[in-house]
């Protein structure tokens, strides 16, 4: 079971995608398809995460405004071709200054929306030509699903409107269409995260024991759902440095940030197990690293209240490291 803190940094790599596209009639013949892949890049893992399929039609049904006038309101649905992937948020199609209204419906696949504002509901007939339709997948996690790629067309579903007849229903009518590359998503957290809140398993451990334990807990969770069987990070360790000040200074200095440690750009096999593993050998040379900067600098274990690590993750699909998510982490004794 997730502590708060653990969920809490579960949740700092969390990240949503979006893509917006138009039609020049945005009409209830015309449907849009497409599909949403992740982690393309040169250097993808065979095994690709699941794609996201959908199909987006529009119609109109009747509804009523607060001032209880009858209004043929636009009714969106986005069909996916299969239950979502684990740890990907629902998604929502939005049109822009309305608010988008999710109805709840029996399939879990079939999302339904309606547009509001203050005046009422959205009527598709009064919109002006190729209004924009912006796709929203939300909530997932980044070191789990990056580099986001879309191919969209559209087609034929004369079937299913009354009183047409098509002799080609649901079939293409435009060739499918993405961006020349894709999406490459960057975080910067800016909450630092307190690692004192993380109990090590062994509440007796204290000083560098204690900070290597709430350490491999913290990557453990962080990395739990790379897509890749390795990851590659930086790290800058830094002392906070308290300044002394006059009891009656009025004036308030904040701590100086001294850094002690630098761990460039390093590849790590995942996961983080057992104790001959490359990560645990780095983080007994990190805490070997604090403890002889504090005896160097004639400093207690018990003298070091506060250390303040700061993490770059790198994603490894292109040929280049390309920077991924940065975040701080801090220890407050």
């Amino acid at each position: 079971m997730l502590t708060n803190v653990t969920a809490y940094a579960y949740t700092t790599a969390r990240w949503t995608y979006t893509f917006t596209y138009r039609m020049p009639c945005h009409t209830q013949r015309y449907a849009v398809r497409g599909e949403i892949s992740f982690n393309v890049g040169a250097r993808a893992p065979t095994d690709v995460t699941a794609l996201v399929k959908f199909t987006i039609t529009e119609d109109d049904i009747k509804k009523e405004n607060p001032d209880q006038a009858e209004v043929t309101a636009l009714r969106v649905t986005v069909k996916l071709g299969e239950m979502l992937p684990l740890r990907v948020g629902i998604p929502l199609l939005k049109i822009a200054n309305y608010t988008c209204e999710r109805i709840e419906t029996v399939d879990p696949r079939t999302l339904v929306y309606f547009y509001k504002d203050d005046r009422g509901y959205y009527l598709r007939a009064s919109e002006a030509t190729g209004t924009d339709r912006t796709f929203v997948l939300p909530d997932m996690d980044i070191l789990e699903r990056q580099n986001a790629q879309t191919e969209i067309g559209c087609i034929d579903e004369s079937e299913n409107v009354d009183g047409h007849s098509s002799d080609r229903p649901n079939t293409d009518i435009t060739p499918k269409v993405s961006f020349p590359s894709p999406t490459y998503p960057f975080l910067s957290i800016d909450d630092p995260i307190n690692l004192t809140t993380w109990f090590s398993s062994d509440e007796h451990t204290s000083g560098t024991d204690r900070l290597k334990s709430q350490l491999i807990r913290f990557f453990e969770t962080l990395f739990a759902n790379a897509h890749a069987n390795d990851v590659i990070f930086g790290l800058t360790v830094s002392y906070q440095q308290p300044v002394s000040m006059s009891s009656g200074d009025p004036i308030r200095i904040e701590p100086l940030l001294l850094p002690i440690l630098l761990i460039p750009k390093i590849q790590i096999a995942l996961p983080f197990t057992g104790s001959a593993h490359q990560f645990d050998s780095l983080m007994a040379s990190l805490m070997e690293g604090v403890e002889n900067w504090s005896l160097n600098a004639g400093l207690a274990p018990t003298d070091v209240k506060t250390l303040v690590f700061n993490l770059i993750v790198y994603s490894s699909l292109a040929d280049q490291p390309l920077p991924l998510m940065n975040l701080t982490i801090y220890t407050d004794d």
